[in-house]
């Protein structure tokens, strides 16, 4: 292994360390002491690319089922700042 390659190691071991979230990294961390699977998943490195896309999919629904219930059962008119939108 040369110095290039070792150095992009050391960088990608030190950026699994690093949590999306300040409030996570306790967690994140002590996860990764603990569980030799969730160490290695986040040493991949298009893992922050799919947590991201994941939340993404998972705020996008959940506002898509809003807007599905809100028009299936007819709560609209219980919501003045839909007026003109449904």
């Amino acid at each position: 292994m040369d110095k290039e390659e070792l150095e992009q190691k050391i960088w990608e071991n030190h950026q699994s360390t690093k949590s999306g979230w300040r409030a996570t990294n306790k967690l994140h961390n002590y996860l990764r002491m603990k569980s030799k699977g969730y160490y290695h998943w986040h040493n991949k490195p298009y893992t922050s690319f799919l947590h991201y896309s994941l939340a993404i999919l998972i705020v996008a629904l959940f506002f898509f089922f809003m807007a599905a219930t809100i028009t299936i059962y007819g709560f609209e008119k219980y919501i003045t700042w839909l007026e003109g939108v449904v």
